[in-house]
């Protein structure tokens, strides 16, 4: 069975965006700046953004792929080896901005409490 999470993100008590957690990746939609920004799920490796257009890319290869099984090699996204390779070959580390890390920070201590 696959599971999805979704929650809100909500900073300093207004709503911001949602976020979306897949097996190994977790999606944040920031409403403000209109972007996906996508992290590895332990939020330690910025995998990529999307803008709009590239989210409606995305969303039309995904409805125009009718069979179940092909639909989840749509959504998955590339292991962590392979993001930690390119990252060495570009020789730039891949980590999530400060905005990313302090929704994260912010879902951390909900959990917690």
């Amino acid at each position: 069975m696959i599971r999805f999470a979704e929650s809100m993100v909500i900073r300093e008590g207004f709503f911001c965006g949602r976020r979306l957690a897949f097996a190994d990746w977790v999606a944040i939609w920031f409403m403000e700046e209109d972007q996906v920004k996508i992290t590895s799920a332990d939020t330690a490796m910025h995998l990529e953004t999307w803008t709009p257009e590239d989210v409606d890319h995305w969303a039309a290869q995904f409805e125009a792929t009718p069979d179940q099984s092909t639909r989840l090699k749509v959504l998955s996204m590339p292991s962590t080896e392979s993001v930690q390779a390119e990252s060495a070959d570009a020789g730039q580390a891949k980590t999530p901005d400060q905005s990313d890390q302090s929704v994260q920070d912010d879902h951390s201590e909900r959990r917690a409490a």
